[in-house]
């Protein structure tokens, strides 16, 4: 006869049992209870996420290749937790809404096994614009969070960072890490012969993401982490995993893998760290700081070409539609443009670059609000685009390199009446603004207007000029006076708020794909303009002079900026000489004081820098 009293405490210490063997052994409760088929590198990585280290707080930072399914399994890790803790709570922390979803769908993979589904509240599963949420019956809850200043007042035991290595470190540092001041919530802890099982537990932080640049903060933390790891303490796991291990358990195709690195020869870097985890490295005599550049990149809302069928939609006022940006008072905007020939060698593309301009006392504050690259484009088309750019983003300047017979048929074409077949309109010619006789010469419309700053980069000492510009680029970002569009995972969310991106992405219509186009087109042009800022190199040639080095890499884009900051630069200096307008009052009420003060405030007293040596003794 059984003896029901006895099975029901056999029941009870069994199940204690069972819950504190599978609360250290979680790969095991995913593949016993839940039914989950797990590679050995996937149960080896849940064990070392859920390790015990009693009252420390435990830190997983895990590189992944593209394809290993770092979602996958930290949501396996998740959704483990949530069911062997009640009341759990995790944040999961993105760079934007929709990378947040992305990760929280995971979810949908996991509910075609039973054990896993029946954990899951009836309509416990929300995924919408605003919060992606999964709640379970024994009360535990992950929910998303963007990575900016809204997501103050949450608070949770467990905090994941899917793709760390977009997200803002200072964001994380001040907002995020103060979430795991929270305990468990459990009734039991309150008495106290339990009070002590209230120690055993620790919260937990996971960073999640694909490698990038050596000098990223992600990055730098991961060798923090991994020398804290060297020195013996057991509260910090990192790993790094290449795509060897995916191709190892069957998951990414080898030969895939192959091909892809055939194909990706001049663009091995990418490779090598998408796939090798191998972080793209800023040499000593790398120019640009990738830091410096991520901080730049902040800008939501750049400028936005319309499409052929849009123009016409709006009989060419440009003010009609949603995306068209009006001048603020005040703001100048140059149209930075490097001219390539048609069809020439890989390293050769034509690229775009518009600046918007804010006075700030003696400088500007730059605004990359348009960037755009095109290979094979012939020199006919590349005048009738600028000149497009120029009159839809209502242009103030154009900067561009006269050097060499490519630059001169580039201001000859420039300077006729150029006709635009395709919009049925006619665009002026255009003459220097600075009256450069050689660019002038050439303009055959006598009604030209005068826009253009013809550089002069060419010959022997061109890759000289190159480096010494690329100094006063480096120095506007160092300084925090440019700024650049944000990437564009972080600007879909923007785009769907203010034009309904992805309707447009989706449909059906080639035409509203072009549009949807055309709002990314700046965001996916500046990930590759920032790509050659950091690869793009210093070196000194044995004569002494200084040359850009892109080795495999190309530098268009690059040079496009180059010249916009050059060309600002010189705007600056007008600026700088109303700044230093001479006081006289000063002068005077300093006649009373000592030579010294004199001195400085006598406004003649450096006349030289002034006079060119006007008046001084011969």
């Amino acid at each position: 006869m059984v003896n029901y009293k006895d099975f029901s405490q056999q029941f009870k210490e069994n199940f204690n049992d069972w819950i504190c063997y599978y609360r250290l052994n979680i790969h095991r409760f995913a593949m016993e209870y839940f039914g989950l088929k797990l590679h050995t590198f996937q149960q080896i990585l849940l064990y070392c996420m859920s390790k015990p280290n009693f009252d420390k707080l435990t830190t997983f930072d895990w590189f992944a290749s593209r394809g290993l399914g770092k979602s996958f399994i930290t949501m396996v890790f998740a959704v483990i937790m949530c069911t062997l803790y009640p009341g759990l709570e995790i944040v999961v922390a993105s760079a934007s809404a929709k990378t947040a979803r992305e990760f929280m769908k995971k979810i949908n993979e996991l509910m075609e096994y039973p054990n896993i589904a029946r954990e899951i509240l009836p309509n416990g599963i929300v995924f919408n614009k605003e919060e992606s949420i999964i709640k379970f019956k024994n009360s535990s809850i992950i929910y998303s969070k963007v990575c900016n200043d809204n997501a103050r007042g949450s608070r949770c035991q467990v905090l994941i960072f899917d793709e760390r290595n977009i997200m803002d470190s200072e964001v994380i540092r001040k907002i995020f890490i103060p979430m795991l001041t929270k305990r468990r919530n459990i009734p039991s802890y309150r008495k106290p012969e339990y009070k002590k099982y209230r120690n055993q537990e620790h919260n937990y932080k996971i960073y999640l993401t694909s490698v990038g640049y050596s000098d990223d903060d992600a990055y730098k933390e991961f060798e923090q982490f991994s020398e804290f790891m060297e020195q013996g303490d057991e509260c910090y796991d990192t790993f790094s995993l290449p795509y060897q291990f995916g191709v190892e358990a069957d998951i990414i195709d080898a030969s895939l893998m192959v091909s892809q690195a055939k194909e990706n020869k001049q663009n091995i870097e990418d490779f090598r760290s998408e796939m090798e985890v191998i972080p793209i490295g800023s040499s000593a005599n790398a120019i640009f700081n990738h830091s410096e550049i991520k901080k730049s990149r902040q800008i939501t809302t750049p400028l936005v070409e319309p499409t052929i069928k849009q123009y016409f939609e709006v009989n060419g006022d440009l003010s009609k539609l949603p995306m068209y940006s009006p001048k603020q008072y005040g703001e100048i905007r140059v149209l930075s443009v490097d001219i390539a020939v048609a069809l020439g060698r890989v390293n050769d593309a034509s690229a775009w670059t518009v600046f918007k301009l804010f006075e700030k006392n003696d400088y500007y504050e730059k605004h990359v609000v348009f960037h755009k690259a095109v290979n094979g484009m012939n020199i006919d088309n590349q005048v009738l685009y600028t000149k497009r750019l120029w009159s839809w983003f209502d242009i103030d300047y154009i900067v561009f390199d006269m050097g060499g017979a490519i630059g001169i048929s580039f201001a000859n074409l420039l300077g006729n009446v150029t006709p635009d077949i395709q919009l049925n309109k006619t665009y002026p010619g255009m003459k220097t603004m600075n009256q450069n006789d050689k660019v002038d010469i050439r303009v055959v419309d006598q009604n030209a207007i005068p826009v253009l700053y013809a550089m002069i980069v060419s010959g022997a000492g061109a890759s000289q000029i190159q480096a010494d510009i690329s100094f006063i680029a480096k120095n506007n970002f160092e300084r925090k006076q440019i700024f650049m569009p944000v990437d564009e995972f972080t600007a879909i969310d923007e785009l769907n708020d203010r034009y309904k991106y992805m309707k447009y992405k989706t449909s059906n219509d080639y035409n509203d794909r072009e549009i949807a186009d055309n709002m990314i087109s700046t965001f996916v042009n500046t990930n590759e303009l920032a790509h050659e800022m950091v690869s793009v190199k210093m070196k000194r040639l044995p004569s002494g002079r200084n040359t850009l080095d892109e080795g495999n890499e190309r530098k268009d884009r690059l040079i496009s900026l180059l010249y916009g900051c050059y060309f600002i630069n010189e705007l600056e200096q007008d600026l700088q000489v109303i700044e230093r307008k001479n006081d006289l009052s000063a002068y005077a009420q300093a006649m009373n004081n000592s030579k010294a003060s004199i001195a400085a405030a006598n406004p003649f007293a450096n006349r030289g820098s002034f006079t060119n040596g006007f008046a001084t003794r011969r």
